[in-house]
């Protein structure tokens, strides 16, 4: 079973954003482009997608076995594995952290820059509640994607997150792939996680019935 530091359940968690996140119209302001990146779910019902999970922290490689997921809106998930996994329900379910996040959060537009004529949006989130953690945000201005993600708690990086996007069925981008790094600190390794979805199957009409005897 793959067991993560404290760091790295958090990091999960912020995958939420992830597995939810991702989608212009001139100069938009800092929550028009968090906002069109949260859209990106809204018209997905329900979901089948097999599921890899890898990590290496401190520095022992381990592999979950491939599991099946199952959601439908507006927060039913069950999973289908061989063995025992631990996955929090706000990764799995668009919208639901994605919509704390933005609601909890105070939101500026960093900068902009064009890479291979495509608009890359740079937004820092800061909890309305103050401390001193705060989220770095990349928005393809494309197709309204996160891209890319940093965790930062004072001057130091918590963590780092990677997305790679495919479309299904020429609609609907989701993840593919996401990896997370967890830098070392206080003497402590750090580590690195990979989250790969396949075999994707949206909008299919999932009966309620798949999620009674796991709710």
């Amino acid at each position: 079973m793959l067991t993560l530091c404290a760091s790295g359940r958090r990091v999960v968690l912020w995958i939420g954003l992830l597995a939810t996140a991702t989608a212009a119209c001139a100069a938009p302001t800092a929550n028009e482009i968090l906002r069109r990146a949260l859209d990106l779910s809204a018209e997905v019902n329900d979901y089948t997608a097999q599921v890899q999970v890898r990590g290496s922290f401190a520095g022992a490689p381990e592999e979950v076995p491939p599991f099946t997921v199952y959601f439908k809106r507006p927060d039913k998930v069950s999973i289908r594995s061989r063995s025992l996994v631990v996955v929090p329900r706000d990764a799995l379910t668009f919208g639901n952290l994605a919509r704390r996040i933005e609601e909890g959060a105070e939101i500026y537009l960093l900068g902009t820059k064009v890479v291979n004529g495509v608009t890359l949006y740079t937004l820092k989130l800061k909890p309305k509640a103050g401390g001193e953690e705060r989220l770095l945000v990349t928005i393809d201005g494309r197709r309204w994607t996160v891209e890319r993600m940093e965790i930062v708690q004072g001057e130091r990086v918590r963590a780092v997150l990677n997305w790679q996007h495919v479309l299904i069925g020429g609609r609907y981008w989701m993840p593919s792939v996401i990896t997370c790094q967890v830098p070392g600190v206080e003497g402590r390794p750090g580590g690195e996680l990979t989250v790969s979805f396949s075999g994707y199957k949206v909008n299919t009409g999932l009966s309620d019935a798949l999620f009674e005897a796991t709710e």
